[in-house]
Parts: C-alpha cells; sequence; structure tokens
C-alpha cells in the first residue's frame, strides 16, 4: 500500500508537473505576441528657389551671381527720311514657383523695370567718336510673365524681350554705327 502511495504521489507530482509545464506553455505563447513601437521620423525638405535660362538665344543655367551675354545683336539700318527699328529676345527664363525675380537695366539710366512693356529714350553714342551728334532711340523693354499652373513641374516663366526704334528726322546724325550695351539684372532670392 506504501508503494502505491508513493507511486500515487509521485504520479500526482508528475500529474501537477505536466500541468504546470502545460500552463507555463500556455502563459509562454500568450506572452509571445507581436510587440510593436510607433517611431515617429520627421521627413523635412527645404526649397530653395531657382532659375535657368534658355531659348533660342541662350541656353544656360545660372545662379545669383551669373553673367550672360548674349551673342544677338539688335540691328538695323536708319534713314533720317523714315523711322526705323528691330526688337530682339534677350531672355527666357523659367524659375521655381513664387520666386518673385526682379528686372533692372542697369546701364544707360535704367531702372527697375515692371511686368509689360517699358518704354524710355536713350542717346546712342558713335562708334569711335564719343564727341559726335548721338542717335535718339526709343527703347520698349517687354517683360512677360506666365505664373505657375500649381502643379510641381510648371514653373513661373519669363520672356524679355528688347525692341529699339530710332525716331525720322534725326538729320544732324553723321554716318556710321552707333552702339551701346545694354546690361540687364536678373536677381532673385534663393
Amino acid at each position: 500500500f506504501q508503494c502505491r502511495r508513493d507511486l500515487s504521489q509521485r504520479g500526482l507530482m508528475k500529474m501537477i508537473g505536466t500541468v504546470l509545464l502545460a500552463g507555463g506553455m500556455l502563459v509562454g505563447q500568450a506572452s509571445a505576441a507581436t510587440q510593436f513601437i510607433d517611431i515617429g521620423q520627421d521627413v523635412v525638405v527645404s526649397v530653395s528657389n531657382v532659375c535657368t535660362i534658355g531659348g533660342d538665344v541662350i541656353d544656360a543655367n545660372f545662379d545669383q551671381n551669373s553673367s550672360v551675354v548674349n551673342p544677338e545683336s539688335i540691328k538695323f539700318n536708319y534713314k533720317a527720311t523714315q523711322a526705323s527699328g528691330a526688337a530682339q529676345q534677350v531672355f527666357n527664363i523659367r524659375c521655381t514657383a513664387g520666386t518673385n525675380p526682379v528686372l533692372k537695366r542697369t546701364s544707360q539710366g535704367g531702372g527697375e523695370l515692371a511686368v509689360g512693356p517699358n518704354e524710355s529714350a536713350m542717346t546712342l553714342p558713335k562708334v569711335g567718336n564719343a564727341q559726335a551728334t548721338g542717335l535718339n532711340v526709343n527703347l520698349t523693354e517687354t517683360l512677360n510673365e506666365t505664373l505657375s499652373d500649381g502643379s510641381n513641374t510648371s514653373p513661373d516663366r519669363y520672356v524679355f524681350r528688347v525692341g529699339v526704334r530710332a525716331p525720322a528726322g534725326q538729320w544732324g546724325v553723321t554716318k556710321g554705327d552707333y552702339s551701346t550695351v545694354l546690361v540687364y539684372n536678373f536677381s532673385y532670392d534663393e
């Protein structure tokens, strides 16, 4: 009988051990559920203003400190009996939307130019004879602006043309070439 009791106790202990082991597995399985933590990561991209210059006449990228010379001169012949003139596209610029550039003529009494036509007058000196009577001309400097349509591939566009016209009746201007260099500054904040 004693022997059976020992067996029974051993059996009971074995059974308790099995139940505890099974219970431990159940508890272990319950705590093995997927654990997670949310980690936030900010993404910050700083966009700078940038402009590029291109078109039929000039094809170059530029930043705020670039100089570009248009290789095409505005040329025409003049006779005192009639007004004469010519025009030239100076640049075609694309900028990041909202750049708000400023265009200035920095030569020959220039200043800031508004969008649309800007009219002014100037005198061209005779090449090789600065004391000769100069040729009076009228400038029409036209800045056309097309703002971005709001899509991410649509830039602000600026097309600038210069028209030069010499009025008739300048009989005191002697034969020869009359010339100047018009310098324009197109600036923007990066």
